[in-house]
């Protein structure tokens, strides 16, 4: 069970991740959090940070992360990996899954619970921009390094999942919105591995 989840920046892929590698009962891995232990850094803000993080940044590290988690993928039987690259790189992973979310309500995401955007509405442009460009940065790294488009149309992922209209702001309904996305991502991969019987 080598299962890699992708997508945009907060599009909830790493919590998806973590949640259905809890539910499989597989190692969770992050390449997010590969990158900036390699990187030599604590935590990192991918927005806030940019412009530091595009200097420490080198096809060198990147590669030689991605080299290290497509054999951490192919090593291990049972991996959850949240990573941009596994899906294109790997070839021995069982299933590859993309988490669309909408760029709107990705900024929500990213301004959390407690700060709705209507209230904040300098804050969540700000975020929005941050957002789009860092998934335009996304693409320019990935295509530079390995010439392949990262986006959810792509055929390394053959499980797309949108989310947009499946989860809200609001923390009262976070369980049980989050545990619905995560019984339609687990039911999805289950349908794809049978399908490769």
């Amino acid at each position: 069970m080598r299962i890699v989840v992708g997508g945009w920046s907060a599009s909830g892929k790493t919590i998806f991740a973590r949640y259905l590698a809890d539910l499989l009962q597989c190692e969770y891995v992050s390449a997010s959090s590969r990158l900036v232990s390699a990187l030599m850094l604590d935590n990192v803000n991918w927005i806030r940070d940019r412009d530091s993080l595009k200097r420490l940044r080198s096809p060198e590290v990147e590669r030689q992360v991605d080299r290290d988690l497509t054999a951490r993928l192919s090593g291990t039987s049972r991996i959850v990996l949240d990573s941009w690259t596994g899906a294109f790189l790997s070839k021995s992973h069982d299933a590859a899954v993309w988490i669309e979310c909408d760029l709107d309500v990705r900024a929500q995401n990213a301004m959390g619970p407690d700060c709705l955007a209507a209230e904040n509405p300098h804050k969540f442009r700000a975020i929005r921009s941050g957002l789009a460009q860092k998934d335009r940065d996304s693409v320019e790294i990935f295509r530079d390094l390995y010439g392949f488009s990262y986006d959810p149309t792509s055929e390394a992922f053959p499980i797309n999942i949108d989310i947009t209209k499946l989860i809200s702001p609001y923390r009262e309904h976070w369980w049980h919105e989050r545990h619905s996305v995560l019984f339609l991502i687990a039911t999805k991969i289950s349908q794809h591995l049978a399908e490769q019987i």
